[in-house]
C-alpha cells in the first residue's frame, strides 16, 4: 500500500496512518494502539522485544516502535474517556479479529476519510475489536471535575493548593487521588495538556516558537524536546505528513 500520510487529531482520540514510521523510546498519557498494515511490527518495550500485527500499549508505559516496513496505523486514546481493561503494560489483540481489523483500517486509509469517518473508525474499532480490551470511563466524579477545568486555566495559572480547593480536597488527598484515578501526577498530566495545546497552536498557523511560547516552553528547541520525550518523534516529523485534519474542541 503506498498513499499519502494522514492525522486525524481531536480531544478523545487520535488516528495517524504513516509510512516507514520509527520512534525513539517515549512514554506518554494515552493508551496507544499499533496496527501493521503491511507487516509485522516490532516494538521494543523495556527489555522485551514484541513481535505483532496489533497490540495495545498501556498509559505512561515505556515503549518504541520500529515499522521499517510500509504503513502503520497509530490510534491515541485519551484515558480519561477510555482505558486500558487489564494493569498490562500491554496486550495483544486477538489474533482472530486481527486481520479484520487491518482490513477495516485500511479501507478506512484507502476512501480518502473525513474527520467524521475517523470517529466512526475509532468507535467501531472500539465496540468491535477492542471491547475485551476497553474498560468503561468512569472516574471519581471530583477528578472528573478537575480534568475539565485543567483544560481551562492557563498554564501558569495552577496552583495545586487551588485545585485541591476547588473540589475539596486536601493537597496531599488530591495528589494521592489523581494518581489513583488517572495513573499518571498532575505535573505529567498538565504537560500532555500543554503539548496538545501546542499542537493546536501550530495547527493553526502559529509558528513554532509563538506555540511554545503561548504553552509555557521557553523555546521552539524545548517543545520539540518535550514533545520527542513524550512521544518518540518531534512536531516536526509528524506535522511534515499532506493530510492532517483536526478539532480540539473539549468535548
Amino acid at each position: 500500500m503506498c498513499k499519502d500520510n494522514i492525522i486525524f487529531y481531536w480531544y478523545g482520540a487520535s488516528i495517524l496512518i504513516l509510512n516507514d514510521f520509527t520512534s525513539t523510546m517515549h512514554s506518554h498519557y494515552p493508551v496507544e494502539i499499533y496496527v501493521g498494515l503491511d507487516d509485522i511490527l516490532c516494538i521494543k518495550a523495556n527489555d522485551n522485544l514484541i513481535k505483532s500485527k496489533a497490540i495495545v500499549i498501556n498509559s505512561n508505559y515505556p515503549h518504541q516502535l520500529d515499522s521499517s516496513n510500509g504503513n502503520v496505523a497509530l490510534i491515541l486514546l485519551n484515558p480519561n474517556l477510555y482505558r486500558l481493561n487489564k494493569h498490562n503494560c500491554y496486550s495483544d489483540i486477538d489474533c482472530s479479529i486481527v486481520d479484520d481489523l487491518i482490513k477495516t483500517i485500511t479501507v478506512f486509509y484507502s476512501n480518502n476519510p473525513t474527520l467524521a469517518d475517523a470517529k466512526n473508525l475509532i468507535n467501531n474499532i472500539l465496540s468491535t475489536y477492542l471491547k475485551e480490551n476497553i474498560l468503561d470511563k468512569s472516574v471519581d466524579s471530583r477528578i472528573s471535575l478537575l480534568l475539565t477545568k485543567l483544560e481551562d486555566i492557563p498554564y501558569d495559572k495552577i496552583y495545586s493548593k487551588d485545585l485541591a480547593s476547588y473540589i475539596g480536597l486536601s493537597e496531599s488527598h488530591l495528589v494521592h487521588l489523581f494518581k489513583e484515578q488517572t495513573g499518571t501526577n498532575i505535573h505529567k498530566y498538565i504537560l500532555w495538556i500543554r503539548l496538545r495545546k501546542a499542537i493546536k497552536l501550530i495547527l493553526q498557523g502559529n509558528s513554532f516558537t509563538t506555540a511554545a511560547h503561548e504553552s509555557g516552553f521557553s523555546d521552539s528547541a524545548h517543545l520539540s524536546r518535550t514533545y520527542r520525550n513524550m512521544f518518540g518523534v518531534t512536531p516536526t516529523e509528524i506535522l511534515k505528513y499532506k493530510e492532517i485534519n483536526y478539532n480540539l474542541n473539549y468535548k
